[in-house]
This record gives structure tokens, C-alpha cells and sequence, in this order.
């Protein structure tokens, strides 16, 4: 599947989350609430990404591995869920999957309020007020706890499918678009603004092609890996061949 291909289907897949809004918010309000999710599992899976990489890098070394995540154009912070006496009662980072995880939680709402408040905190440079006016705990926008609860899972669940989402928000189409909108670093001060943010267009297929699409791109990247370490293992071997030659603890006939 080419980029193209893979641009063209996100626009299926967000349609068929919006679905989970309509009669119930007005659709202009739809891409607040599925293109800000789209944006968190982007962020949540770059930073898996990342992590993955860095800890085969570094060895697993976590200090190391700290710094290099703390050196990403965007940072995942932790969050530290509290009881009225200042308690940590849990914590987990700022990630679509923690979302996942606790997405029949009655408190999803407010959850999912929390997380994108620390997003904008930990990355004040770009995400400054971006989140402010999107209120997923929103009784007159969402419903009533149950209704607001299911439709927020259900949400969750549409936009769950890692293995697809991975690959189709690293593209380099959406990074393009995500760059533009968002173009701070040096000697540019503008920082990523919401009516920026939701004009990114996206698109993907039918649930079921999306599934066949994340199972065949993951089989690819699980093959890949496999060439890279025996790649990797081939040089490991090649150094220390060569470094037997040069000490003469090895020497070859001529």
C-alpha cells in the first residue's frame, strides 16, 4: 500500500467515528472531537515509537533514554491522578492507549480532560490553549454521564485499531500537514493553534479493510525487524572478526 493509498482511507474511518456524534452534537463540532483524538493517538504512537527505539539504542539504559524523549518535538508527560488528600491514587502517561485502557471508566470524560490539559502543559511552546475549548465532560455537548460515557468509549474503540493508525499517521502527507500547521523552532515563534489544528484533513478505510490493512503492514514491520537484527548480528560478527585480524589472534593465509 502506497501513502496515497493509505491517506485516501483515514477520511472512511474518521467519517464512521463520527457517526458516534451524530444527532448529538452539531457536525461542525464533529472534527473538535475526532480530529483532537486522531492527534493524541498520533502523538501516543510516535512516542511508542520512539521509546522502542531508544531502549534498543541506549540498552535499556533509562536515563539515557529519558533525556533523548525529553529532546522529541513533542513531549508525553506523566499523569498523577490524586485523592482529596493530595494522594497519588495512580499514574500513567499521557497516552491514547492509557485512554484505551480505562475507557469504561465513568469518569472518562474528565480523564481524557486531564490528559490533554498536561499535553498542553508539557508542551506549552506548541500546544498553548490549542485543547482549552474542547470539553469532553460536556453535559449539554455529550449527554448525560451514561450516553456521554458510552459515546466516548465508543469513540475509543473506533479509533483504536493501533496497528493501522500507526502507519497512517506517520505518513509522511500527515506529517507534512501537521508540520505546516504547526511550524515552530528556531526564528519562528508561531505555535500550533486550534483553528489550525482542524483544518488537517484525514481519511481512512472500512473497519474491516483497516484491519487487513494493520495486519499486513505489521507483518511487514515484524519482517523488517527481523532482517535489521540479523543485519545488525552480521556486523556485531564482521567487528569482531576484524578486530581479531588486527590484534593477529587470527591471521589468513595468503
Amino acid at each position: 500500500m502506497n501513502d496515497q493509498q493509505r491517506r485516501n482511507g483515514i477520511f472512511n474511518k474518521v467519517w464512521q467515528a463520527c457517526d458516534t456524534f451524530r444527532g448529538v452534537i452539531d457536525p461542525a463540532q464533529y472534527k473538535d472531537y475526532i480530529l483532537t483524538m486522531l492527534f493524541v493517538k498520533y502523538l501516543s504512537d510516535i512516542h511508542k515509537s520512539r521509546v522502542a527505539d531508544y531502549e534498543k539504542k541506549y540498552e535499556g539504559d533509562s536515563v539515557r533514554i529519558q533525556r533523548a524523549l525529553g529532546r522529541e518535538r513533542f513531549i508525553v508527560p506523566e499523569i498523577k491522578i490524586q485523592d482529596s488528600a493530595g494522594n497519588i491514587e495512580e499514574k500513567f502517561p499521557a497516552t491514547f492507549d492509557s485512554l484505551f485502557e480505562r475507557r469504561t471508566r465513568t469518569n472518562i470524560g474528565e480523564l481524557i480532560n486531564i490528559l490533554l490539559e498536561h499535553l498542553e502543559d508539557a508542551n506549552k511552546g506548541k500546544l498553548h490553549n490549542v485543547f482549552r475549548n474542547i470539553d469532553f465532560n460536556s453535559e449539554a455537548n455529550l449527554g448525560q454521564a451514561r450516553q456521554r460515557n458510552t459515546r466516548l468509549k465508543n469513540q475509543l474503540e473506533d479509533l483504536a485499531d493501533i496497528d493501522f493508525f500507526r502507519n497512517l499517521i506517520q505518513t509522511q502527507r500527515f506529517v507534512w500537514d501537521l508540520g505546516l500547521v504547526s511550524p515552530g523552532g528556531a526564528g519562528r515563534n508561531r505555535v500550533l493553534n486550534q483553528k489550525d489544528f482542524l483544518k488537517i484533513k484525514v481519511v481512512v478505510p472500512s473497519l474491516e479493510k483497516q484491519k487487513e490493512v494493520g495486519k499486513v503492514l505489521s507483518t511487514t514491520d515484524q519482517e523488517l525487524h527481523l532482517l535489521e537484527d540479523h543485519f545488525n548480528a552480521l556486523e556485531k560478527q564482521k567487528r569482531g572478526l576484524m578486530q581479531k585480524l588486527l590484534t593477529g589472534e587470527v591471521r589468513v593465509a595468503v
